[in-house]
């Protein structure tokens, strides 16, 4: 990161894909989204809206596992 606002979104936790059944409870998974930062990114309300989404999806795909190269790929970078 070049700055602390090239950072949308952080996901805290344990992806699906390293998860063991057998293993004990884990804390909750918390996804946190940065408001200034993507406000500062969003020239109009429909560019907030559409950078909260792909944030908030990006975040997700890293709980199911997703690295960056493969959310790339799939065209929510």
């Amino acid at each position: 990161l070049e700055s602390p606002y090239d950072l949308l979104g952080y996901f805290e936790g344990v992806p699906l894909t390293e998860r063991e059944s057998n293993s004990e409870p884990l804390l909750p998974d918390r996804i946190t989204i940065f408001q200034i930062p993507i406000e500062s990114i969003a020239t109009s309300r429909a560019e907030l809206v559409e950078e909260i989404q792909k944030t908030v999806v990006h975040e997700v795909a890293h709980f199911f596992g997703l690295d960056e190269e493969r959310i790339s790929e799939l065209g929510w970078d």
